[in-house]
């Protein structure tokens, strides 16, 4: 089984981050599992993602992989990226 994080960012969508091919993928989608957009992020790009996200948390909204993230999704992101490197 692949391991997986599910972020719920607001009553009409959810982040979703998991391995796929030696790779991390970002997806953001619908509750009922319609896929809205979806990135695959390199391993080091997630380990520079993961600070990025920490430090921008604490400041404000953070704008990471083309989504603007409230400090909590942020945080929740970062913490995401650290459970699956």
């Amino acid at each position: 089984m692949e391991k997986q994080v599910v972020i719920l960012g607001d009553p009409e969508y959810h982040l979703r981050l998991y391995h796929h091919q030696g790779e991390i993928v970002l997806e953001v989608a619908t509750l009922d599992g319609f896929v809205l957009d979806k990135w695959s992020i390199e391993q080091a790009e997630a380990v520079q993602g993961r600070e990025v996200l920490q430090e921008g948390a604490a400041v404000g909204q953070v704008e990471w992989q083309g989504i603007v993230l409230e400090p909590f999704e942020a945080l929740a992101v970062a913490n995401a990226l650290g459970a699956l490197l």
